[in-house]
């Protein structure tokens, strides 16, 4: 109905306030993923231990990050 109103265009109105929220958000999360991968990984191997990952996730999710 909103395709013979107006355009097929007018489908994607608000999608610029859609996406100023979630890009900025994306961004913060992959920054503060590679923090935390950086954090529980080895200092000398730079390898992340599962049990570590687990962790961190469960950290993130009791913040509510996740």
């Amino acid at each position: 109905m909103i395709v013979r109103r107006e355009t097929p265009l007018a489908l994607y109105k608000g999608l610029g306030a859609v996406l100023s929220g979630i890009v900025p958000k994306m961004a913060i999360r992959f920054a503060s993923f590679e923090t935390y991968k950086d954090w529980l990984a080895d200092r000398e191997t730079g390898k992340t231990a599962v049990g570590r990952i687990f962790l961190g996730a469960s950290l993130l999710r009791r913040a509510g990050w996740v």
